[in-house]
């Protein structure tokens, strides 16, 4: 495993490791979801990332096109708050106590994390936030974006529940 610093963190990575988790992982948290939060971070994936950040995951193993989780956290004037991580095999050896800040508006740290199935028993996750542009088409609503998560997490539970079923012997 290789040590790396986040600011004053220091992390474990286990990169080839990292690295074969994604390449099992289909597709980021932003396009599974599908609410207008999500599909709004997924077009401006590409340009929301600093070059500094995107360094660094390189240097993890990990694709910046899976986040294990994107976080749309509604408005903040002209623009939409988001917060969202990525995870990585490896550890936080030290957790230090500051946050790295890259611009105005992008920051981040790493955290411990419950693995994911595709990860294993030793993950934790690089976490940021940052400020975008709302750029759909169509206005943002707050409403209809609380129904389409909704329904996804329905969705979620309900085809956990028939795999369970199927896997069940008669």
């Amino acid at each position: 495993m290789a040590e790396l610093r986040i600011g004053d963190q220091l992390i474990r990575v286990d990169r080839e490791a990292t690295v074969a988790c994604y390449s099992a992982i289909r597709q980021g948290d932003a396009d599974r979801c599908g609410c207008q939060g999500c599909r709004n971070f997924a077009i401006q994936r590409n340009a929301i990332y600093p070059q500094g950040f995107r360094d660094l995951l390189n240097q993890m193993g990990i694709d910046l096109a899976k986040e294990g989780e994107a976080v749309h956290e509604g408005p903040k004037d002209n623009s939409h708050f988001y917060s969202g991580w990525f995870y990585f095999v490896g550890e936080i050896v030290d957790r230090g106590e500051s946050c790295v800040s890259l611009d105005e508006h992008f920051k981040y740290f790493a955290r411990t994390a419950l693995p994911p199935k595709a990860f294993g028993k030793m993950t934790a996750a690089v976490e940021f936030s940052t400020v975008l542009p709302w750029l759909l088409p169509e206005r943002y609503d707050p409403e209809l974006d609380a129904q389409i998560r909704t329904m996804k997490d329905i969705m979620r539970r309900y085809s956990g529940a028939l795999r369970k079923l199927a896997n069940t012997e008669h």
